[in-house]
């Protein structure tokens, strides 16, 4: 749904581009994504990321504000996440939003997940506190300088003293808070949107409550009971059962009618899912195997487009097409590793497959390669010179045109080899100018016709 949102907003291209990093995106697609998101020229400004995707070593500098959909059940992973956004090298404010929806369980959930991160900074304020009375060896405290100033000096604690006493009045008053008018909500801006929204517990009257130990050991004792039968709102519960039908249920031999999981085949129990039955069938059937109810046959993958010149020379002629992407080669053009690989044309990979420098190929250089689009050169994200590269995209214009869009496995840049050839040879510089004029105008022909 986000990404549905983001692309209404001009998130696919248009006004600007969003990554996203998961644990669907390979090793090397994770540290492409942080590299473009903290690249301060590139036009990718929102990163769409799990709560506990990355781990600890994850650095979002360049994030100004923090979006939480949800929370985890436990606040340390939150405050991790939020650390994420103020590694070294953050020189913005960082705004963090943290956004629940109301009438669901997860508003329930945050009376435990404050006490939770309540009860941690006391645990580790009082820890502070104990190993803080010892001074160390060597040190000699000043006249009239109090040991409590260690404390505040070195070993503050994680929350402020007006943090935990907002965290001891908020206790379980969210689930008290009074509905917002979704109706009148449409008329609101943003900033009315927050203002209405927003926790307010930390207001001016709230502030000036005192609250006592006695307080706080009442709100430590109340258990939250966390309601799964919440839904838009609302509680539904279902009718008591009767004391007959509740026996009935709890009957052991009751519970088993109807959800045997065996067949007995010349006195030997068989599961039925080895002998593929249905639920209902004792033995296999033909009415098992029903052809309307089988798995559907998969499409054949369409062959791959290829180029008409060799990526090599830029010539054309008898060419050696690549079974993976669009590129095409001379026979005589090729090294002698791939020469032999080509014989027969049958499923031929190209260079751009593996590292031109150690040889990894897609699948042990982290699930890509990194392609360049003038040469046959291919390099993994190791072997790269990353101060010495330019980053393209997931495609290139010449293959769109040609019907070949992105894929997972390539990202597709102007070489170190090349930068540095083009920076010695004046001529083959301002001939790569040229094909790139020569290619967007062509693109810009194809984008109008169609």
């Amino acid at each position: 749904m986000c990404e549905d949102l983001l692309a209404l907003k001009g998130g696919n291209g248009g006004a600007f581009r969003y990554l996203r990093l998961d644990g669907s995106k390979g090793r090397a697609q994770r540290n492409l994504g942080i590299r473009l998101f903290n690249d301060k020229k590139s036009d990718f400004h929102v990163m769409l990321i799990s709560t506990r995707a990355g781990g600890l070593g994850l650095n979002l500098a360049s994030a100004t504000e923090v979006i939480f959909l949800d929370e985890d059940w436990n606040p340390q992973i939150t405050l991790q996440a939020e650390a994420r956004a103020h590694r070294i090298g953050q020189q913005n404010p960082v705004t963090i939003y943290k956004i629940c929806t109301q009438g669901t369980v997860e508003e329930q959930m945050l009376g435990r997940i404050r006490k939770k991160l309540y009860l941690s900074a006391k645990v580790m304020e009082t820890m502070r506190s104990v190993h803080s009375t010892s001074e160390p060896r060597g040190k000699k405290r000043k006249h009239g300088e109090d040991a409590s100033d260690d404390v505040n000096s070195t070993n503050e604690p994680a929350l402020s003293t007006d943090s935990l006493k907002s965290l001891l009045r908020q206790g379980a008053r969210t689930l008290i808070r009074p509905e917002v008018d979704v109706t009148a909500m449409l008329d609101w801006d943003f900033d009315r949107m927050i203002e209405e929204c927003k926790d307010k517990t930390d207001d001016i009257h709230a502030a000036k409550q005192e609250n006592t130990e006695d307080d706080e050991q009442t709100w430590l004792n109340t258990m939250e009971k966390v309601e799964t039968t919440v839904f838009e709102g609302k509680k539904h519960q279902r009718a008591l059962m009767k004391a007959e039908e509740v026996a009935l249920d709890l009957e052991r031999a009751g519970r088993r009618i109807g959800k045997n999981t065996t067949v007995m085949v010349d006195g030997f129990a068989i599961n039925k899912e080895s002998m593929q039955c249905a639920g209902w069938e004792a033995v296999p059937t033909f009415a098992g195997k029903d052809p309307r109810l089988a798995e559907p046959v998969r499409a054949k993958k369409e062959p791959v487009p290829n180029q008409a010149h060799c990526q090599t020379c830029w010539d054309g002629g008898s060419l050696i097409l690549c079974s993976g992407c669009p590129r095409s080669f001379h026979n005589a053009c090729l090294d002698k590793e791939f020469k032999a690989k080509a014989k027969g044309w049958t499923n031929f990979y190209c260079s751009q497959h593996q590292c031109v420098d150690c040889g990894s190929k897609t699948g042990d250089a982290g699930g890509m390669i990194y392609r360049c689009q003038w040469c046959e050169k291919g390099y993994c994200e190791d072997c790269m010179d990353w101060d010495n590269v330019n980053l393209i995209g997931d495609t290139l214009p010449e293959y769109e045109m040609l019907g070949f869009g992105a894929t997972a496995q390539a990202w597709y840049v102007e070489c170190p080899t090349c930068i540095t050839h083009w920076k010695e040879d004046e001529q083959d510089r301002k001939l790569i100018a040229q094909e790139r004029k020569r290619i967007a105008g062509e693109y810009k022909k194809y984008m109008a016709e169609d």
